[in-house]
């Protein structure tokens, strides 16, 4: 095999072989070089030095039995050193030189021993012919492969290297090929010397592929597979030699090197094939740095999740040669785009925008299975989404971000390309070590993030009302908590939970739902300490589990409807707790994936309760004080501040969700005997004899007030003129039954219903107050506008 000339060296006083001549021996010093002629003039130079020797020796040694001797060392010492052949042509010369001179006599015993002495010498000198040749050969073959070893140490890219190396190992009586894998199989992408063509491709590419998969190289003689350790050997079919060898990039084939010649040293080529191998992965392992600390840097100061993905995806792109990109995050059931980039395919980017449904795709594919997809073409895989769009891409690839505590992969890398694309392993290594970097970076902004919702929340705290706290507190949940689709927040007011925020739920039918705490106990049902803790768990809807929990409710039915229990397929129960109290219950809802919460979800839900658990204190404590300054301090009922604060609320909200709304407004009789005949304390005792009276006859749902002196009014929502008059009713028979030191009471009481009567608060309060007038003027118990 023909292997590159190193080059001249130029140290002075040092022979060495020279190699243009392969075969030959010849010397080389500075200024002096020694080179044997060709095959043609060498055998005319042993012919010429051959006669040269017999005429010496004649002319020395007359006598023919002292020539003979001389003769017989001439021709043996050519035939053990040039071999039999040149040794009986030196013989032939020699033996005509002798019958020319001195006749025929003797010539025939001459000629014989001189052949005896030629044969005897080819043999004895022939393994010293080979050993010669052999080492020879190896001193060149040796010398080349440094000099293409110091090539390939000089190549500063893959491209680079695997390009060379045909040249390097080539020559115009071999012929050398780098194979690499593509889309659809391994192609020779390199290649120096006669190319094979037909059914000797074939064979070459049978063994490539072999070599490819096993990770061992192939030597052959003569197309016979020859062992691992076989010295060099030169085929005598005309076959020639092969050797396939493994190039490796860290623990993989990258490609194979694929040799052919008449003479191959296989160890050798398997060292220098380490040696590339050995350079390759360097070359890679270089490369990937270089990307991870480009990335890094671009990282390093931002502050939100969206610029992490955006500054991080054109690096990502670039250095994978990929057009395409996005970086997705799991938000309840939707991939939704943190950042993304289509230079070549606008509806794509249309459909990333609007984000990928749950199940539907390849990404989903990645955040069940936490493990990458590789497609060389998008639609191979058959979980790849089968929308027009998707016909125009080609190489595709999804690579899980990892994040602290995920059991799924909730953020997942995407990039694409128009063109089918083969992933090698140092390309699915590269993105390995980016994604653990882009991980980090997400980490610490979405740590950033959560903090920032806190500090929000704390102002919240102090500068909004409880109800818009309490959305913010469901909303910012259901972002933050990994997995969360829909949530709802049960605030404790005395010994029941009120529905008091929703997100994904109707909060308006909700809100009349109140449970105990042993209800909430139940739903909860983890054992031990947990709830008082504030430990959260995760409830996996199997059929009917959670219409079963709710079946003994008394409003089974509506939460069926306005919970959509038929339709959770995970919930995440998050009890609030403050001084092993639970002021509050979190809970956090999946309609589509039973497995949607996992260990992540559950460290962000325990990060969460602690600070939401203080604010919800606060809320609490200004709440009390509130209605401290809402409540008459003698009957414990709601004051007319109070009700000038809802009432124009109850009536938008019964414009809103379009239902009636009727307003009571009482005023005592015999109140002023009372109070003026028994005394100021008899009074008070009829006032909150009246308050507890109308607290027990009042229907759930109802708002009962004390407007001042003997004055009290009672908001009815969802409440026509005919259910009005019957309440009005059972409160004017309820306070007539009462009796304070042997004195009884009475009441006038007038209703304004909305609609009917009127569309304001204004209009209607009015409308109340006039018919009390008239209700006292013409002596009517109960009046709402009868005639």
């Amino acid at each position: 095999m023909t292997l590159p000339r190193i080059p001249r060296s130029t140290a002075p006083l040092r022979p060495r072989a020279d190699l243009s001549r392969p075969g030959f021996p010849g010397f080389s010093f500075p200024g002096l070089r020694l080179v044997l002629p060709t095959r043609a003039a060498r055998v005319w130079g042993i012919a010429a030095g051959s006669l040269g020797v017999a005429l010496l020796v004649r002319g020395l040694s007359p006598s023919a039995v002292h020539q003979l001797p001389w003769l017989m060392i001439t021709v043996a010492v050519i035939a053990a050193v040039y071999g039999f052949r040149r040794g009986l042509l030196a013989m032939s010369l020699v033996a005509g030189l002798e019958f020319a001179l001195s006749g025929a006599e003797g010539i025939f015993w001459a000629f014989l021993l001189l052949l005896t002495a030629g044969g005897m010498a080819d043999q004895m000198g022939r393994e010293l012919r080979r050993a010669h040749r052999q080492q020879q050969e190896a001193a060149e073959r040796l010398s080349r492969l440094v000099g293409a070893l110091s090539r390939v140490s000089t190549a500063s890219s893959r491209e680079e290297l695997l390009r060379v190396l045909p040249g390097l190992l080539g020559s115009p009586g071999g012929y050398a090929a780098v194979w690499l894998p593509e889309v659809g199989g391994l192609r020779r992408k390199f290649a120096s010397g006669n190319p094979r063509e037909g059914e000797t491709l074939t064979h070459e590419a049978d063994r490539v592929d072999e070599v490819y998969h096993r990770g061992m190289p192939i030597y052959t003689v003569d197309g016979i597979p020859q062992p691992q350790d076989s010295a060099p050997q030169r085929g005598k079919s005309g076959l020639g030699n092969s050797l396939a060898l493994p190039l490796f990039e860290g623990q993989s084939v990258a490609a194979v090197l694929y040799l052919e010649h008449g003479r191959l040293d296989p160890q050798s080529l398997k060292e220098f094939a380490q040696t590339v191998s050995t350079r390759l992965t360097r070359l890679s392992e270089r490369f990937q740095n270089q990307v991870v600390r480009q990335l890094s840097n671009a990282v390093a100061a931002v502050a939100s999740p969206r610029e992490v993905a955006e500054r991080a995806l054109p690096i990502l792109a670039r250095a994978l040669g990929m057009r395409d990109g996005s970086l997705m995050i799991q938000q309840g059931s939707r991939f939704v785009a943190l950042a993304e980039q289509f230079e070549s395919n606008e509806p794509v980017r249309q459909l990333i925008r609007q984000g990928i449904p749950y199940g539907q795709g390849l990404l989903w594919k990645v955040n069940q299975s936490n493990s990458p997809v590789f497609a060389q073409t998008y639609l191979d895989d058959p979980c790849a989404l089968k929308q027009p769009e998707a016909y125009s891409v080609g190489a595709f690839m999804a690579h899980p971000v990892p994040l602290y505590g995920m059991g799924r992969s909730r953020v997942v890398l995407c990039l694409a390309d128009p063109q089918p694309r083969f992933w090698s392993a140092a390309d699915r290594e590269l993105l390995a070590a980016a994604c653990a970097t882009l991980g980090l970076a997400l980490e610490r902004t979405l740590s950033s993030r959560y903090h920032e919702t806190v500090i929000q929340l704390t102002h919240a705290a102090v500068e909004s009302p409880p109800e818009k706290l309490f959305d913010q507190v469901v909303e910012e949940a259901v972002q933050l908590v990994p997995g969360a689709e829909a949530g709802s927040l049960l605030v404790r007011e005395g010994d029941r939970f009120y529905f008091c925020a929703t997100v994904g739920f109707d909060r308006e039918a909700l809100a009349s739902i109140s449970f105990s705490e042993a209800d909430q106990r139940e739903w909860y049902g983890e054992p031990g300490e947990g709830w008082r803790q504030g430990e959260p768990r995760i409830l996996v809807s199997q059929p009917k589990t959670l219409v079963e929990l709710n079946a003994a409710s008394p409003a089974s039915d509506l939460l069926l409807r306005a919970g959509r229990l038929e339709e959770i397929k995970a919930n995440l129960c998050l009890p609030i707790v403050y001084r092993k109290e639970v002021l509050a219950l979190l809970y956090l809802d999946n309609f589509h994936d039973p497995g949607a919460f996992g260990q992540d979800s559950l460290e962000v839900a325990r990060a969460f309760a602690a600070p939401v658990a203080a604010l919800l204190h606060e809320v609490r404590y200004r709440k009390l004080l509130e209605q401290a300054a809402l409540r008459d301090p003698l009957t414990g009922l709601f004051n007319r501040r109070a009700f000038d604060r809802q009432w124009p609320d109850e009536v938008e909200r019964a414009r809103r969700y379009q239902y009636p709304l009727a307003l009571l407004v009482m005023d005592l009789r015999g109140f002023k005997t009372i109070n003026d005949q028994l005394g100021h304390v008899a009074g008070d005792q009829a006032l909150l004899g009246v308050a507890r009276t109308l607290e027990a006859t009042q229907r759930t749902g109802d708002s009962l007030y004390r407007w001042g002196g003997d004055e009290f009014a009672c908001i009815l929502p969802h409440t026509l003129a005919e259910g009005a008059l019957s309440v009005a009713r059972r409160y004017a028979q309820a306070i007539a039954d009462l009796e304070v030191g042997g004195l009884s009471l009475g009441v006038n009481i007038v209703f304004a219903v909305y609609p009917q009567d009127g569309l304001t608060p204004e209009h209607l309060l009015n409308l109340a107050d006039g018919r009390m007038y008239r209700a006292k003027r013409e002596n009517r118990e109960v009046f709402g506008g009868q005639e």
